[in-house]
């Protein structure tokens, strides 16, 4: 009950965010709260929270991945991002079938995410070595970073799985060095939780996400070139 509480009331402070940031950009048209009808304000919202219970869960492989009861009937769809109930980065929904959906956690060699320091724009490359299910590493952190040990770590806020205004737990300063080149840090980070004692989770889904990584693909594939010599073509 207190995960689908907390599901709900993130759906409202992102249905609350977007609306201000629609009425920001309108003001000049006058547009208040009270203009926005529910439906339309739903479509505003680009994130949707709902909860899942994990029914299988392994930390002891390499490749390690949690099982949910919830699927394409009840509205999980891939590449949705996971969070426990209080915060914490779980990973992403990877495959879905009607009634169940598997994801793939931190404790997985094949994930990956990026972080930072609380209070520090400095971002790292974070990823699972395979060994502790309560640690993880975080790789590329420039020299020039404020790092302490026991400073929290948190989601970069530039992934597609997870909303840059909310704060997405990851966990703690255990120790860091200089790399060979003394360069940047290697960082070992302590989890912020126990993901063996998973229970229940929060699914987030971004409703921009295919638009975004289809447009990123087709940069990195050069296919929008193609498409822009086309259009040109016609033109002429």
């Amino acid at each position: 009950n207190l995960s689908e509480r907390v599901a709900w009331l993130e759906n409202q402070l992102s249905l609350y965010r977007e609306r201000n940031e629609e009425l920001t950009a309108t003001a000049s048209d006058s547009l208040t709260f009270s203009q926005l009808d529910s439906l339309t304000a739903q479509n505003l919202t680009k994130y949707r929270y709902m909860t899942a219970r994990v029914v299988a869960n392994s930390t002891n492989r390499l490749r390690n991945y949690i099982t949910l009861n919830r699927g394409l009937m009840h509205g999980v769809v891939p590449h949705m991002g996971v969070i426990t109930p209080d915060g914490m980065m779980v990973g992403y929904v990877a495959a879905c079938s009607e009634r169940y959906s598997v994801v793939i956690p931190l404790l997985n060699a094949d994930y990956r995410t990026s972080g930072k320091i609380v209070d520090d724009d400095h971002i790292g490359s974070i990823r699972w070595n395979g060994h502790s299910p309560y640690k993880v590493e975080m790789e590329e952190l420039s020299k020039n970073a404020n790092i302490e040990v026991g400073d929290e770590v948190i989601g970069s806020g530039v992934s597609h799985y997870f909303p840059s205004d909310v704060r997405i737990k990851i966990g703690y300063i255990d120790s860091y060095t200089l790399n060979e080149s003394q360069t940047a840090y290697h960082v070992v980070i302590r989890l912020a939780s126990d993901l063996s004692r998973l229970s229940n989770v929060i699914l987030i889904e971004n409703a921009d996400f295919k638009e975004v990584t289809d447009l990123e693909e087709s940069v990195k594939n050069g296919s929008y070139l193609r498409s822009m010599s086309i259009g040109e073509g016609a033109e002429n």
